[in-house]
């Protein structure tokens, strides 16, 4: 046992200053035994009263970090508009509707052209929903500049997410700093894009709302997972968790080492929330089941989000955390979309913040509201899903998405009809890059008609060639339980003459 330092005051000998992370729970309970000692209290009780103490300081250094960091990032008051409630209510959606198409119309070039002027009546919601527009990713892709507001997106207020926490810290106090985000680029490259600080800010504070509905309260630790490497904006996010009290948990792959690190993190911080991908909670809670490794403590909920959340793995996740899992539908274009409530049947539209639509084919279209700098304005999303009116069992009346499927061209159907997110293609590259020195320049996979995989990988050297394939083979083999092919050739998907990083043959 460590002995406890204390520090001479005229009443005897007290600590300075005692704080969960100042002293270990060792010096702590020295501390302890030292004050109830001389009135011969005996060590089990001593014990006892040193893990009140251990709690009672956890909690209110964690409360005090999380609304002291609010401060210090100059947070509060999105805190206060965005996080306190989900933003379900359709109040003002009319206006933020009128002020994004005539901000689009008049100040950036593409919607000045292809958009008519709408006037902000009662009409207005059946006028839009009556247009016959489609805003798609391609046409972002290729000509980025036509649709960003250039009075607003300028190079001087750009954050930097390579800048170190200090500067992040600094620039985060400028009301018209503007982020650079891009998606996962499942269709072989990524689309880059900006949105402003409000809109983002309104992202991350969605997340706390949903939290808080699962039963999360201000200061508990709240742990999210994400993968370094694939998204530019999860560089930002782990830098700025630790101003809050939460530091993020990055990973690069999905193995035994991963989830052993994962488990050392997770027992450190204890997390009443989870918060990741359903393809690594799910994995990890398998690695963690096959090592017989027990994590402390108790979840209130799981929220998942970033892939669609296959059955099998809700269930996995499930048995292994015992707790809810909770999803959340969310896009880096449009935020965050809608969320699953506790009878999870359907997922709650927030309507304060988009504008969801369908196409003749269930494809979901999204209008973003507070994307001035870069508007989204019926933006096919790339998902297919329902929407529908319902009031739900859980009090809820508004729109909700039904059946929500994702992409077709995302799943891989293995030989029982089961459906494999594409996910795991990609982690599956990253693997294989961080076992054969980043070898991996590009990856296509292709399902064939009579199931097979056949894959082509664009590689920088013939060093590895041979053992690149057969790994690919192998791990293909083990999560689809399919036969692969592989080669080096890099080729385009038939009909479309694009690039695609997973599609099947019909």
């Amino acid at each position: 046992m460590k002995e406890a330092k204390f520090y001479n005051f005229s009443r005897g000998k007290v600590p300075l200053f005692i704080t969960s992370r100042m002293l270990s729970q060792e010096q702590l309970l020295g501390l302890t035994y030292y004050w109830l000692s001389s009135n011969q209290v005996s060590l089990f009780y001593c014990y006892i009263y040193n893990q009140i103490i251990v709690a009672m300081i956890r909690v209110i250094t964690r409360k005090w970090m999380f609304i002291s960091g609010l401060y210090l990032l100059n947070l509060k008051k999105a805190y206060n508009k965005y996080a306190k409630t989900l933003l379900l209510q359709q109040d003002g959606s009319q206006f933020a509707l009128h002020k994004l198409l005539s901000s689009a119309h008049e100040n950036v070039p593409y919607y000045r052209e292809n958009l008519p002027k709408f006037e902000n009546n009662a009409n207005l919601i059946n006028t839009f929903k009556e247009l016959k527009f489609v805003t798609q990713k391609s046409q972002i892709k290729n000509s980025i500049s036509e649709f960003i507001n250039p009075a607003l997106v300028r190079e001087n207020n750009l954050m930097s997410l390579r800048s170190n926490k200090f500067l992040v810290f600094l620039k985060f106090y400028k009301k018209d700093i503007i982020f650079p985000m891009s998606t996962g680029g499942s269709s072989g490259s990524p689309l880059n894009f900006y949105i402003g600080k409000n809109r983002g800010l309104k992202f991350i504070m969605q997340f706390i709302a949903v939290a808080k509905t699962i039963g999360w309260k201000e200061g508990e630790p709240y742990m999210a997972c994400m993968q370094g490497g694939m998204y530019q904006q999860s560089n930002l996010i782990s830098k700025l968790l630790p101003f809050i009290g939460t530091p993020a948990f990055v990973f690069r792959e999905i193995n035994l080492k991963t989830a052993n690190i994962f488990a050392a993190h997770y027992t450190k911080y204890r997390p009443v929330i989870l918060f990741s991908s359903p393809s690594f909670l799910s994995e990890i809670a398998l690695l963690l089941e096959e090592t017989k490794i027990k994590l402390p403590g108790k979840i209130k909920g799981i929220m998942c989000i970033g892939e669609m959340l296959l059955d099998s793995q809700r269930k996995i996740i499930e048995s292994y955390f015992n707790a809810r899992v909770f999803n959340i539908y969310a896009s880096n274009e449009m935020g965050t979309i809608a969320v699953e409530c506790k009878e999870h049947n359907g997922l709650h539209i927030l309507e304060s913040s988009v504008f969801l639509e369908n196409d003749a084919d269930l494809n979901i279209l999204g209008t973003a509201f507070d994307s001035e700098c870069q508007p989204f304005i019926k933006y096919n999303i790339g998902d297919i899903g329902k929407i529908q009116f319902e009031e739900c069992a859980c009090g809820i009346k508004g729109n909700k998405i039904i059946d929500l499927r994702g992409r077709i061209e995302e799943y891989i159907i293995d030989k029982n009809d089961n459906r494999i997110h594409a996910s795991y293609l990609r982690q599956l590259l990253i693997n294989t890059n961080h076992l054969y020195e980043n070898t991996v320049v590009n990856g296509q996979f292709v399902q064939k008609k009579d199931r097979d995989i056949h894959f082509r990988l664009q590689l920088n050297s013939d060093k590895y060639t041979q053992q690149v394939i057969e790994h690919v083979k192998r791990e293909i083999k083990l999560i689809c339980n399919l036969d692969s092919y592989g080669n080096s050739t890099i080729s385009l998907a038939p009909a479309t003459g694009k690039f695609r990083f997973f599609y099947r043959e019909n």
